[in-house]
């Protein structure tokens, strides 16, 4: 087993448990990276794609409004109070301007 399925074998449990016990409605994206010699190459896609710009894997990204809102590393994407921070967070919504 390579170092990219264990990494998203320990993360994955938490991952899945907590997506399921959120309150909001979350749209979770699996993407595959290829096998470890693929995700290696410096040029894989998902390393380069400038949405992504994957470092590890598993990497979560949560998006709101068309941009990055948060973000978790693959040496975090694990850690439980780090995931439901990311999955719970949100950013301060500008109040829509008062008309006369």
């Amino acid at each position: 087993m390579d170092c990219v399925a264990v990494d998203c074998e320990r993360a994955e449990p938490v991952i899945y448990k907590l997506v399921n016990e959120i309150e909001k409605p979350v749209t979770l994206i699996r993407i595959y990276v290829g096998d470890r010699p693929t995700w290696r190459t410096p040029d894989n896609p998902m390393r380069c794609d400038e949405r992504f710009k994957l470092k590890g894997v598993p990497t979560l990204i949560r998006w709101e409004n068309g941009g990055v809102a948060g973000r978790l590393e693959d040496y975090e994407a694990h850690n439980e109070i780090k995931v439901k921070k990311l999955l719970s967070d949100t950013k301060p919504v500008d109040p829509l301007p008062v008309e006369a």
